[in-house]
């Protein structure tokens, strides 16, 4: 451990800077502001390179399905690996101290076999001073990325903040489903993503995602509906978060 730790110290360099991640196609402007291009081509996540995170991650068509972690430089280069069960990888204590070692910036890359987008768990995650970016991969080839954000509280993120915006995601799908212009399993798979949307547009959080194979088909089914919700939960986190975010913009224009 004490030289995958030294390892993970080398990408304070490379990640530094890193303050929003940029895709393609769903995301409004305010999520994906452009500084963080060069680093998603970094990352290589075109269709060649998402077929090699995959088999770096040990997804195989016909092998077990499982997740499994990535921590990981700047160039993509595996620094420490853990395999996980069907649906989580648990983190042991050694490792979270890693993680909460400000200045590590390490980035966390795993998958995702049922392709929903990054989870309460996953966002929260950033909350950890070591942590600089975390990314899920689905197996069909959907990716999900989020860094902290200027809003983050990194004492009540998960607790609060992500909280707040899961209530109030799924209340206004659910005031959607009279219309019939959006159903309850498609929400259900676009679930994670929206509230992470919601929580980017917000400036809770900095989010990329790219939708692919059926994810992308069922976002497509119902995206003005999903734009509206996001929209208005971003309004609302807004409001809410407002003594928060004032504070953190405060903050940054004092810093110099």
């Amino acid at each position: 451990m004490e030289k995958a730790a030294a390892r993970v110290a080398l990408t304070v360099a490379g990640w530094l800077t890193v303050t929003v991640l940029v895709g393609p196609g769903v995301a409004n402007a305010q999520e994906h502001p452009r500084a963080l291009k060069e680093l998603v081509t970094r990352l290589n996540v075109s269709d060649r390179g998402i077929a090699a995170w995959l088999e770096k991650l040990g997804v195989r068509p016909t092998g077990p399905v499982g997740e499994r972690l990535l921590i990981v430089d700047s160039a993509g280069e595996p620094i420490v690996e853990r395999n996980g069960g069907t649906s989580a990888v648990v983190l042991d204590a050694d490792l979270d101290r890693v993680l909460c070692t400000p200045g590590t910036s390490a980035v966390l890359v795993h998958n995702h076999p049922s392709n929903v987008g990054l989870s309460a768990a996953d966002i929260g995650q950033l909350s950890k001073p070591g942590v600089a970016a975390i990314a899920a991969i689905g197996h069909d080839g959907s990716v999900f990325i989020a860094a902290a954000g200027r809003g983050t509280d990194r004492d009540f993120l998960q607790a609060r903040q992500y909280t707040q915006a899961l209530n109030e995601v799924r209340r206004r799908l659910q005031a959607e489903w009279p219309s019939q212009n959006v159903s309850i399993s498609v929400s259900d798979a676009q679930l994670n993503h929206l509230v992470a949307r919601a929580l980017a547009q917000a400036g809770i959080i900095q989010y990329w995602a790219d939708l692919r194979g059926d994810t992308r088909a069922s976002y497509d089914l119902a995206a003005p509906v999903f734009n509206r919700v996001v929209a208005g939960t971003a309004a609302y986190l807004r409001q809410v978060e407002k003594p928060s975010l004032s504070a953190h913009r405060f903050t940054a224009r004092g810093s110099g």
